[in-house]
């Protein structure tokens, strides 16, 4: 086909030689049965209009139809998609949205003030709009968010007890479990961990010094843990028994 195509524009005279006419071509694939073979089709020869990409308030159309059958919670993207998406990008085709315009997308919300985690959903539902377009066959091209390193957003917290909360839970933990009592305390005045306590013996416990030996911590590396005045008091209402008496663990209750 090419060879047979490229004899004729050759022996064609009115085409220059260094020009290749893309709309003699196609009348010469029209003529190969590959198009409209008709010199009546009055649209014979004409190079056929490339189809044109959606735009992205065109995908959200769907979306938004999508978001009521879809998602627990629709109206958080429709908020995200009304004051951070549609402003920039309703009227833009996906194939124009280029990495970089993400980017200043990204960019413009965190000089805005807006968390972490704002600008990390507002991103993560351009990713799913295009996504949902090319899995509902209204796009073929690739994601531009796949190039674009989405905020990390810390979730941990740090929340401390106050003395009056901490007293609160302790008096009520006096009333279940006076052994839950003193695992509580003894964690709140010391930050030993639930592991650390529980295997805790006699020989670990140094009152006169006010000193706890924690043997096997998480960590691996033998520490100290140092008594207040309330934990040296707790254990000394203990009947110090053999070096290995002591055991603060639920299931086998406390021992005197």
């Amino acid at each position: 086909m090419l060879r047979h195509m490229l004899s004729q524009y050759q022996g064609n005279p009115c085409l220059g030689k260094n020009r290749l006419d893309e709309r003699w071509l196609y009348c010469c694939l029209c003529r190969s049965g590959t198009g409209r073979e008709s010199k009546d089709d009055p649209t014979w020869g004409e190079i056929p209009k490339k189809k044109k990409d959606p735009t992205v308030g065109e995908i959200w159309k769907k979306y938004d139809e999508w978001l009521n059958t879809g998602k627990i919670l629709p109206n958080s993207d429709r908020s995200y998609y009304k004051n951070h998406i549609e402003p920039d990008f309703a009227n833009k085709a996906l194939s124009e949205i280029s990495p970089f315009d993400l980017e200043k997308l990204k960019i413009k919300l965190m000089k805005q003030g807006f968390a972490q985690a704002t600008v990390k959903h507002v991103l993560v539902l351009v990713r799913q709009i295009i996504n949902k377009a090319i899995a509902w066959g209204m796009w073929s091209g690739e994601n531009p968010i796949k190039k674009i390193k989405l905020p990390t957003v810390n979730n941990k917290r740090e929340r401390f007890l106050t003395k009056a909360e901490a007293g609160k839970i302790l008096k009520a933990l006096q009333i279940v479990s006076p052994l839950v009592h003193d695992i509580a305390l003894l964690s709140l005045h010391t930050g030993m961990r639930a592991g650390e306590m529980f295997s805790l013996n006699w020989s670990h416990i140094d009152i006169e010094n006010g000193l706890i030996h924690i043997a096997d911590p998480k960590n691996k590396r033998s520490r100290k843990a140092f008594m207040t005045t309330t934990i040296k008091d707790m254990f000394a209402s203990y009947e110090c028994g053999k070096p290995g008496g002591l055991r603060l663990s639920v299931e086998e209750g406390r021992e005197n």
